[in-house]
């Protein structure tokens, strides 16, 4: 692994460990045993202020709905807008008529909620499974859906039409067919785990390192990096790099390439040298 992606790794690692413990412990989380926190920061990112911390209040399961309050006495068990038995927040979230007719954004308005796992109704997000004819979470709901239910079935991944189930058996083949090579059993790791075990560097590290520069530094900072080498793009899917911008060197003269420079870099040189290390 990189050197710059083992912190956040590390992280990672805390926090996958985290939603584990608390998909055991938490039945808004049951059955969501790593959370895919790259959509979850995207959503939050999406968010404004207020809405951020209804989400929040949301997903991390601290909203009581009516049902919880008749358990200590505190209500009826009705939600308050349409008069219904509202036992869970997911009343609020998905069912209740009184909240839908309001609602702005209708994508989601033919999803039968019934087939989504809890945690999705909670908005939190489980990370990718690698079976491609099942749903995204790795699911096969086709059993409990029926003819009415394909918009519910086309947003969770599930292919609804003969072509494309043909077409999914056989990429899911190909996915087992992958795995198997890198002795991976298919069905026990999620898309995330099984990338990182295939990309995975087997070989001892070996690092060309440049030769030691005995020369003053310069007064003024004369070469920039463009950030990647700690901030990558794509953390999981790329793997080490960097690019680096040297304005006015000059190769033929002088701050000749070392052969490290030229074991690990890519340069390209114009009226202003820029050296990039590729992924």
């Amino acid at each position: 692994m990189p050197w710059q992606h083992l912190k956040k790794a590390v992280v990672e690692l805390a926090a996958n460990n985290r939603a584990a413990k608390a998909s055991a412990d938490r039945t808004h989380l049951d059955g969501a045993d790593e959370i895919d926190n790259q959509i979850v920061k995207k959503i939050v990112n999406n968010l404004g202020e207020k809405e951020q911390r209804i989400y929040g209040h949301i997903s991390s399961g601290a909203a009581w709905a009516e049902g919880h309050l008749q358990d200590i006495g505190w209500s009826d068990g009705k939600c308050m807008r349409c008069g219904k038995q509202a036992d869970s927040i997911c009343h609020v979230t998905w069912d209740c008529p009184a909240v839908n007719k309001h609602r702005k954004n209708t994508k989601l308005s033919e999803v039968n909620p019934d087939l989504l796992p809890v945690y999705v109704k909670h908005g939190v997000p489980k990370a990718m499974a690698t079976n491609v004819e099942a749903s995204f979470w790795g699911d096969n709901v086709m059993e409990q859906a029926d003819q009415s239910n394909q918009a519910t079935l086309n947003a969770i991944g599930m292919q609804t039409t003969r072509k494309a189930k043909a077409i999914a058996s056989s990429k899911n083949q190909e996915v087992k067919d992958a795995l198997s090579k890198c002795n991976i059993t298919p069905g026990i790791l999620n898309a995330r785990q099984c990338f990182q075990k295939i990309k995975a560097n087997k070989q001892p590290p070996h690092l060309a390192l440049p030769h030691r520069c005995h020369r003053p530094a310069p007064a003024d900072i004369n070469v920039y990096t463009d950030g990647s080498w700690i901030n990558p793009l794509e953390q999981y899917l790329g793997l080490g790099g960097a690019g680096v911008w040297w304005p006015g060197r000059d190769p033929t003269v002088y701050h000749r390439l070392s052969q490290a420079e030229k074991t690990l870099h890519m340069t390209s040189s114009t009226t202003m040298v820029s050296c990039n290390i590729p992924p």
